[in-house]
């Protein structure tokens, strides 16, 4: 059987009708296009802002960051001049006392404790920084060791008010570093591990307790009591 012939009418109104269809497709696929592109507007200047607000805030913590950094690398110049100016003033101070220290050696001992007790007792606050060691013998002949004992310990930037015979005391079996006052037992610990050092057997700093409140003794004071000299 033949296909049916379509009259020229029906085929007008077919392509008129297929080209309403296309027409509709066309116009739903631009309006699909069209949203995909606000949408993709939308979303980029989303991004957009917060990319610049991120930016903006990480500018301002490297701002911060800079102004903290400037205000640490300050501090840090400031200390170490600090500790320069500090060490100067420690030099200083080691080499005065190297220079009273010798002088004092050259004096007799009663006579050099007499005089720096008078001016600690003028300036008590002297009492707290000045570590003064007198070395105290019981043999005559320990003299000229227990100066060359001092010199160790004048050297380590004690103050060492000379070599002071004592007639009357009993030997010690073992030398000996006596103190004060409490606080200052870290002092008298570094003065023995300088005797040790040096061959000196001593034993542990020994606190005299008894003499902690007596106002005659003061903080950062000590003797050392030489025992028999090593062989």
């Amino acid at each position: 059987m033949l296909p049916r012939e379509i009259p020229p009418e029906e085929r007008i109104a077919l392509l008129d009708e297929l080209d309403r269809k296309e027409a509709v497709r066309s116009r739903r696929a631009a309006r699909a296009a069209w949203i995909s592109v606000v949408l993709a507007a939308v979303v980029m200047m989303s991004l957009l802002g917060a990319g610049s607000w991120r930016l903006h805030a990480l500018r301002s913590e490297t701002r911060t960051a800079d102004t903290e950094l400037k205000a640490v690398q300050d501090k840090l110049a400031l200390a170490a001049r600090d500790l320069a100016d500090k060490e100067a003033q420690l030099q200083r101070a080691a080499s005065q006392i190297a220079a009273v220290s010798s002088a004092l050696g050259s004096i007799d001992a009663t006579q050099s404790r007499a005089a720096v007790e008078k001016e600690v007792a003028r300036d008590p606050e002297a009492a707290k920084l000045l570590p003064r060691i007198y070395l105290q013998i019981t043999n005559r002949d320990d003299r000229a060791w227990a100066m060359e004992m001092g010199k160790v310990l004048q050297n380590a930037g004690f103050l060492v008010l000379g070599v002071e015979y004592v007639s009357k005391a009993s030997p010690v079996p073992q030398t000996e570093v006596r103190f004060y006052k409490k606080g200052d037992e870290a002092v008298a610990e570094r003065i023995v591990t300088l005797l040790r050092q040096a061959g000196i057997a001593t034993l542990p700093p020994i606190h005299l307790k008894n003499l902690e409140d007596n106002p005659k003794f003061r903080s950062n004071q000590f003797e050392v009591w030489f025992g028999p000299r090593p062989s």
